[in-house]
């Protein structure tokens, strides 16, 4: 929350000098914080992000960064009374929870789990993103890593599961032998039985 509360501050001090830049260095600016305010857009779509956790971060970092520099240039349009008015009410989702949780994922990388299920396939364990000190469930998410590319990742199927069902912090996926299925399964709590869930590859 702070880190974004400076980067904020620092896009709304930069506002006074916008005009005292050259055109082009304008120009350029804008067209690169379009680009990057529409990248998590596009990993989205594709399924395509960089294996490193910390990196696709500091991507959703320059993102926020990209969106806040349109709102600035926004804010200058005449009326500025009212395209101020109108850029503070855009801004406001950034400060969301729903924004910021994945957005601490650079300070602590070691929270999701990343590791190889055989051949070409990566397993991810990732905890559920809460106020609170405790991790009510985790995440479990397949990828495929090309070998060409072996810093990109492609999202295939993914599950979930409660910390009260079973053992989510030990869960994993087992690609299914001749077959275009995944395995999710979650080890049994005492007392419990084993939650597995067998999903189709995307």
């Amino acid at each position: 929350m702070a880190v974004l509360g400076v980067l904020t501050a620092a896009i709304l001090v930069f506002r006074f000098f916008w005009w005292r830049l050259p055109e082009r260095l304008r120009s350029l600016l804008l067209s690169f914080a379009a680009v990057c305010a529409i990248l998590p857009a596009v990993t989205l779509v594709t399924r395509w992000s960089i294996t490193s956790t910390r990196a696709n971060t500091l991507v959703n970092w320059i993102a926020i960064a990209g969106y806040e520099l349109i709102l600035l240039r926004f804010s200058l349009v005449r009326p500025q009374w009212l395209t101020s008015f109108c850029s503070i009410v855009l801004l406001l989702p950034v400060f969301a929870s729903s924004t910021l949780f994945p957005l601490t994922q650079i300070f602590h990388p070691k929270d999701t789990e990343l590791f190889r299920i055989g051949g070409p396939y990566l397993c991810e364990r990732s905890p559920w993103q809460t106020s609170g000190g405790e991790t009510p469930g985790f995440d479990v998410r397949v990828y495929y890593q090309p070998r060409f590319a072996p810093f990109l990742k492609h999202g295939l199927q993914r599950s979930a599961f409660n910390a009260e069902e079973c053992e989510a912090a030990q869960s994993t996926a087992v690609i299914v032998p001749d077959s275009r299925r995944v395995l999710f399964h979650c080890p049994a709590k005492p007392g419990q039985g084993a939650v597995d869930h067998i999903l189709p590859l995307k």
